[in-house]
């Protein structure tokens, strides 16, 4: 609407003094309507895909139990290598694969002991092949690490193994 001409320009607006806590809202409320109003979708947006993320985290860690539960691993036979005091051991891994997909990162824990069953060493090892479903495959002359110089024992577990993707 156009102001009459015989209207003086002042007297269209009222003018009002504003105090300084009204004057303080209106600015946050510009600003964040102005500015900033675009950072709220952003912050739904990441809330959500958080979320999904950790609940997909959960449900990968049971999967990949499901994967280890599925495959057999097993010590064929093991022997030491190098001077005394400085043994290593090489083992012979088998492992078998009854999932419907492909493992990778094959992780064992090795323990080993004295003549009396005493632990002396525990350490993890990962094979870095794959197995394919259904498949046996053998892994031959496996340096895991060196180990005490009394070790007459030496057992392993399965502690994980990763699906390929």
């Amino acid at each position: 609407m156009l102001p009459d001409i015989e209207t003086p320009i002042e007297s269209r607006f009222e003018l009002r003094t504003i105090d300084k806590r009204t004057r303080h809202l209106l600015f946050m409320a510009d600003l964040l309507m102005s500015r900033w109003l675009i950072l709220i979708p952003i912050a739904v947006v990441f809330v959500i895909v958080s979320v999904f993320f950790r609940a997909l985290d959960g449900s990968l860690v049971s999967i990949n139990a499901d994967f280890k539960q599925n495959t057999y691993a097993e010590l064929v036979d093991w022997h030491t290598t190098g001077p005394i005091m400085f043994k290593c051991a090489v083992l012979w891994l088998r492992v078998r694969n009854n999932n419907q997909i492909a493992v990778k990162n094959i992780t064992f824990k090795y323990t080993t002991y004295d003549h009396d069953g005493k632990t002396l060493n525990e350490s993890n090892y990962v094979v870095d092949e794959t197995v394919q479903p259904g498949e046996v495959k053998n892994f031959f002359e496996q340096y895991v690490g060196f180990i005490d110089s009394n070790s007459s024992k030496l057992g392993v577990n399965l502690t994980s193994v990763e699906p390929c993707k």
